[in-house]
């Protein structure tokens, strides 16, 4: 199964507003994520058994108390690059920072919004949404989902979780 670890996002008020631009930008060349799949990706792990998911998830290192996400500003991958493949929302957090040092993951949280079919350039909503926050929220728990891509888009399903204090 593909698998990731994530944090599930509980509101997302600018959602219908930024869905409908990028349903405008891209048109049938992309393929937005629909709200209840929306979440912070920490790290993915690529095509891994439920037992390997198992032994990664008991050898993490987790925070013990909640903590403050800010969703701000859209970007996209592959970074440098002019045309996108990937939108998505960056994330800021100092306790990411630390749980990503603890557990040597890559520092590239983000929320993915959309995925494109072919690269395409993306500045008018990155320059409209520049300074926009799209959520705070204090983090609850962390996930691991499994990814199964469908022609209609991705099915996460939660796996494993771990519940803050």
């Amino acid at each position: 199964m593909r698998a990731f670890t994530g944090i599930p996002i509980p509101n997302f008020p600018l959602y219908a507003e930024i869905s409908k631009d990028m349903e405008r930008l891209t048109g049938k060349n992309g393929k937005i994520v629909g709200a209840e799949n929306l979440h912070v990706t920490l790290q993915f792990h690529g095509e891994i058994s439920m037992g390997e998911a198992e032994e990664l998830w008991k050898n993490m290192k987790f925070p013990e108390f909640r903590f403050k996400v800010q969703g701000k500003g859209i970007s996209h991958f592959p970074e440098g690059t002019e045309k996108a493949r990937i939108l998505f929302i960056n994330i800021f957090s100092q306790e990411l920072n630390e749980i990503a040092f603890m557990n040597r993951w890559e520092q590239s949280f983000h929320c993915t919004l959309c995925r494109l079919k072919k690269p395409e350039k993306i500045n008018e909503l990155e320059m409209k949404y520049k300074e926009t926050v799209f959520f705070n929220f204090t983090v609850e728990r962390i996930v691991m989902f499994s990814s199964e891509l469908t022609g209609s888009g991705p099915i996460y399903r939660e796996i494993l979780s771990h519940q803050l204090i």
